[in-house]
């Protein structure tokens, strides 16, 4: 994701708000939530093998992740992507460790219809994306299918053991709706096969340049001798003069970053219109490798020459 563009800091944060939400509500509502809530947080990881666990931390989960995105303008489909194998290897660690409770805690001592549609459910989702999911013609969808197979598996185990309460059924139906939703949203952008890829790393390095342009324009007033505290007034010629190329010196980067804050926004807004990409003077195409150099650009190499 970071040779992509993203924010590393953002990543992680997107990280941990999904975990979290994932793990605490699932938690919250399994099937004995009308207990003391204190008494739900007790450290056990028991509640992983409770029937509505993994449903409703793949709902809230869910939530979370769209919710963060949204907010930071990313393109849920790009980070949907990323986030699969990540996705799929946590829940096959969640399912392993059932798995050994079951057969280690528990003594038992053999595979039930139930154990072996949920095992062969599991192998059935890593095969599909080593050689199915991973084509050019799957990208932004990877997360949303494997959320759909997921969840087919998960009520056909959840079937076999008789653990389909209502409160398990209503989680599985509002997450193949979510997911749904987003195949839905993916296909009326019309962008199957992989050219909006090149869009999406510039629109995320436009939005890393933004945050650090906003970064060093808040660092700037600190180098300003002007604003120093305690800053004397009755300096020899000599410090005045050096206050004096400091603080313009400070004006001229003021200046620069606030040019560069005006490039990027309307780069960002050109890709919200459709027109990004499209040279000012002439009206044609600018080069992908000129924007790859720079996104903001605003005119093809013939135009700029």
């Amino acid at each position: 994701m970071k040779r992509l563009g993203f924010d590393t800091r953002s990543v992680f944060d997107l990280i941990l708000l999904t975990l979290s939400s994932a793990i605490l509500f699932g938690k919250l509502f399994s099937p004995f939530y009308y207990r003391v809530f204190l008494s739900k947080l007790r450290p056990s990881l028991q509640f992983i093998t409770e029937p509505v666990f993994i449903p409703a931390a793949l709902f809230f989960g869910l939530l979370a992740f769209f919710w963060y995105c949204n907010r930071k303008k990313w393109s849920v489909f790009e980070v949907a992507d990323q986030a699969t194998w990540p996705f799929i290897i946590g829940h096959l660690a969640f399912t392993i460790y059932y798995l050994l409770n079951k057969f280690i805690g528990e003594r038992v001592k053999v595979f039930n219809i139930a154990d072996t549609a949920l095992t062969l459910g599991e192998a059935l989702l890593v095969l599909l994306n080593l050689f199915v999911f991973n084509k050019k013609i799957s990208r932004g969808l990877r997360l949303f299918l494997n959320l759909l197979v997921l969840s087919l598996v998960l009520m056909i185990n959840d079937k076999f053991q008789m653990t389909n309460t209502t409160n398990v059924l209503t989680f599985y139906i509002l997450t193949i709706i979510l997911s749904l939703v987003g195949i839905f949203q993916r296909l009326k952008k019309k962008i199957m096969f992989g050219s909006s890829d090149i869009l999406t790393k510039l629109k995320h390095r436009l939005l890393a340049r933004k945050n650090l342009i906003k970064e060093q324009q808040l660092k700037l007033p600190q180098d300003d001798p002007f604003l120093e505290p305690g800053r004397a007034n009755n300096n020899s010629p000599e410090e005045d003069e050096n206050e004096q190329v400091g603080h313009r010196d400070v004006l001229a980067q003021t200046e620069f970053l606030a040019q560069s804050q005006k490039q990027v926004e309307a780069a960002l807004s050109k890709m919200e219109k459709g027109t990004y990409g499209i040279c000012e003077k002439c009206g044609a195409k600018i080069e992908e490798a000129r924007l790859e150099a720079d996104p903001a650009a605003t005119l093809c190499i013939k135009c700029a020459k």
